[in-house]
Formats: C-alpha cells, structure tokens, sequence
C-alpha cells in the first residue's frame, strides 16, 4: 500500500520510490539507465497548488509550528492549515466513518482516536514508504534511519507501520549537577558507587532518595529498568510476552534486592511511601532529596518550582556488578501521527510527517516545549535546557540498548498487581519471594484467562 488511493496517485507513488532503487541498482551493475528516480526535496511528487489539512487537539500547536513553516515554504502556492480541536475523536471519528478524514492526525488527546479500530477496520496508512524515503534534511539517509531504536514499535501492527510516535520520554535518576559539584561529590556511575554516595549523603543531613509512594508505579519503573540493564532485553520481553517463571528472572530479583536496600539502609526520606508523584517532585526540588527516579516530563510539570539555577540533570541507573545492557535507560514514545487511508492529499500528508520527522523541526519543538521527540539527536539546540540535554544525551549513548516494556498497557490488571506489590515491598511488608510469586501467579491466571485478549513481541 502507499500513500496515492486513487489509480493514478498509487502509479505515480510508487513508481517514485521503486526508481530510486531501480536507479541505484542500474548504476552499480552497469545496464542501461533506469527512469529517473523522484526529486529527494519532493519524493512523493506533492501538488504545488495542492490543498493540505492537518488536525491536532487543543495545546498541540508547538507540535505542528515549525512543519508548518518548512512545508509552506517548500509549497507556496499551496494551501495548508492546521486544525486544533477541543475533542480528536469525538470530531474525527465521523469523518472517518464517512471516509473524507484529513490528510494527517497527531492523535494525542484524552478523547484520542482508537487506533486499533481504525486499523482494524482499513483507515491507516502503511507507512512503510514514507519510512524508505529520504529524510527531509539529511537525503543521505532514511527517514526511518532518523528515528531512534524501537520508535516504530508501538505503532506497528502486524509488522506494518500505521503510527509513527512523535515524542519520546526519558525515565531517570535527576539531581542537582551544581550542587554535586559545590559539595564535591562524585555522580555514582554503578550501584555500589550509589550506595557509597547515599551514605555519605545521608551522613551530611540530606536524604539520598524520595519517590512517589502513594502511586508505587513510579517506583516499579526504575525497578524494571534495572532489571532489564541487569539480565538483558530478554526479561522485560519475557514479562510481556507471560512467559512462564517470567517474573521469577534472576535480573529481576537482583534488580528488586538493589531497591529493598535503600529502604533497609535508612536511604529514602521519611514518608516517601505517602506521597504523591507532586509532592515527591516538590520534595526534591525544594533539597529534602538527593535523587528523584522521574521521567523527563519533570521540568515542564514542575516549570514553577525549579530554582533558578539548580540545573536539573539526568543520570542513567547506576548498574549492578552484573549487567548486559550497561547504557540502557527506559523510554516511551507517544503522541503517534498517522495517514488517513482515504486522505483527499495522501502525497501532502506523507511530505508533512516527513517534515516533522526532522531535525530542524525534531529541534524547534525540543526547544519550545522542553520534549524530547523520536528524531535522532533532536534536541541539539543552543536554547535546549540542561535537563533536556541531559536526558538526550542518555539517549543517544543508549543506542540499542533502550529499554521498553509494554504489559503495563496491554494488561492493565498485571500492572496494577505489580504496583501494588511493590509499594508493599519498599514498605518492607514483601519480601523479594514474595513479591515475585505473587506476580507469577498473577501473570499466570491472566495467561489462562481467555477472555483476555493475548499480544506478543519479539
């Protein structure tokens, strides 16, 4: 499938991106010269008179301003509008019923689309083609080359691309990198240095960690990660996947053991396990704590309360002694955009999220919103903070080695039985066992229910 519905657009599309192979091919064996192959600044030919429709909830502008500019400035003559709604699916969902949708959707909003749905139902794009296209500012390279490991995932169905996630989240420790420095304290590059720091922190009248209890997925995370750093891919795919002994993985115990010793070490500040994530991040920022495990959302949610000069930094989970993915840092990606099958300019659409997929605009946005996108070194600007270049830099140095589970999303029960276990295990009410046999047992009853829609990766 591409992105031209009607005869004539197909032909034309893919006879676009067909030549560029054929062309290559032709010149690397000698035969005779293939057709020309498509202009890399128009590879799937857009109309210069064409007319582009682009819709994006409420508060979502950042997202779509600087595509918007590239785009009207490659296309002048064109008309091209982006559309903020105070309800995506509630708008949408009837245009797509009555198959005149708009050329592209950014679907992040409370009232979002049900992407499922509609690729069940036929009303996504492949984007494959758009993925095998030059990138918009480095032709060298694909616009698939440009994302980061694992991006495409979420929004693959069947091994076909049907959403392309805009923004990435960075889940880390955070500390303060002035005051480390003033104090001369070394920033702990492994658990046992951590441990060594949150000794000497706690020595110095200054708890080492705060956390949001009241809401123990917060903490569930880093404990994962650390799992994942510790045994490798292969247990965060085996939890999802309800492998059998999944929760049992001895990476996982390790990781769980590493966390129970800052709650028997006396390393957590006092009521941690009562707070809410905001009052956690407030704790932190106001220096009742040391370190604060958080994804990078911190400083656009806590803008108000960061201290002029605290210089918010992110740090990788220190790993264990044993460890198989020793950069690895947790990410998600969300906010997907997607290519309506029966878009009116199927051509313009794809040329657009091409446009959002680079690195000017991947930059802007970054910038502007202090978020962090799915674009390769995206967040190098010169107006880019501390803390979101902090985090960047944790995902460039992660490679591969990036850290992604997905049960907590598709098996909402598992997560919260896995939350409320570990909210009872840093209170000291589980122990490692424990915790672990009655995640087992609870990730089994779900694998035997079949009433429960069942998903896999690799």
């Amino acid at each position: 499938m591409t992105f031209e519905y009607r005869p004539s657009r197909r032909a034309v599309l893919q006879q676009a991106l067909a030549s560029a192979a054929v062309l290559t091919l032709a010149g690397c064996t000698g035969d005779k010269p293939a057709p020309s192959a498509p202009d890399p600044n128009n590879p799937f030919g857009v109309g210069a008179d064409s007319v582009l429709d682009v819709a994006v909830a409420n508060g979502h502008d950042a997202d779509t301003k600087t595509p918007l500019e590239l785009y009207k400035k490659k296309f002048p003559q064109a008309t091209a509008t982006v559309v903020a709604l105070p309800q995506l699916a509630t708008a949408l969902q009837p245009r797509f019923d009555a198959g005149n949708p708009p050329d592209v959707v950014l679907n992040s909003s409370p009232d979002a689309l049900a992407l499922g749905n509609l690729v069940s139902s036929g009303a996504l794009s492949d984007l494959g083609p758009l993925l095998k296209a030059p990138s918009w500012d480095q032709p060298q390279r694909t616009v698939g080359d440009a994302l980061l490991p694992g991006a495409l995932e979420s929004g693959s169905y069947d091994g076909t691309a049907r959403a392309i996630p805009y923004v990435s989240t960075v889940y880390a420790f955070w500390y303060s990198a002035p005051l480390f420095e003033r104090r001369g304290w070394e920033v702990p590059r492994s658990w046992p240095e951590l441990i060594r720091t949150a000794i000497t922190l706690k020595a110095k009248g200054l708890a080492p960690f705060t956390y949001a209890g009241a809401h123990p997925h917060y903490i569930l995370e880093p404990i994962l990660t650390l799992a994942a750093k510790t045994g490798g891919h292969e247990v965060m795919v085996a939890i999802d996947n309800l492998e059998d002994g999944a929760w049992k993985h001895p990476g996982l115990l390790a990781a769980l053991k590493a966390f129970g010793e800052l709650s028997s070490r006396g390393l957590l500040l006092k009521s941690s396990d009562d707070l809410d994530h905001t009052a956690s991040q407030t704790r932190f920022l106001t220096g009742k704590a040391a370190f604060l495990p958080c994804g990078n959302w911190l400083e656009n949610e806590m803008a108000k309360f960061v201290p002029k000069g605290f210089g918010l930094t992110a740090m990788a989970i220190p790993p264990l002694d044993e460890v198989k993915l020793p950069n690895g840092v947790h990410v998600t990606y969300e906010q997907p955009v997607v290519l309506p099958e029966k878009a009116p300019n199927p051509a313009g659409g794809a040329e657009f999220i091409r446009a959002m997929l680079s690195a000017p605009a991947a930059s802007a946005y970054a910038a502007a919103t202090n978020t962090l996108t799915v674009v390769r070194g995206g967040y190098d600007n010169e107006k880019a903070s501390t803390a979101l270049r902090s985090a960047g830099r944790l995902l460039d140095l992660a490679g591969d080695q990036v850290v992604r589970w997905y049960f907590d999303s598709w098996y909402p029960t598992l997560a919260k039985a896995a939350a409320d276990a570990t909210g009872a295990f840093m209170v000291g009410a589980l122990t490692p066992a424990e915790w672990s046999d009655r995640l087992q047992k609870a990730a089994d009853a779900l694998k035997s229910d079949k009433t429960i829609p069942k998903y896999r990766r690799d």
